[in-house]
């Protein structure tokens, strides 16, 4: 992190502005980074989802286009 991330970061959770991270500072700090990760995480597993059901819709193109061609 650089030092504006670090000055950033106290300056959003460091509430009685001591210049540390008390321990309810830090606990709010982590669960704000948890719920970060995990809708990070939700929305890569959507975008994957998307990938797979265009290439799904990608694949049935295909199939449908080899199925009406004459033998």
């Amino acid at each position: 992190m650089t030092d504006a991330q670090i000055d950033a970061v106290f300056e959003k959770y460091d509430k009685n502005k001591d210049g540390k991270l008390d321990f309810s500072e830090f606990k709010d700090l982590m669960e704000a980074r948890s719920k970060t990760q995990e809708e990070e995480a939700r929305q890569d597993s959507l975008m994957e989802k998307h990938r797979l059901q265009m290439k799904q819709h990608e694949l049935q193109h295909k199939q449908d286009y080899l199925q009406e061609q004459p033998s």
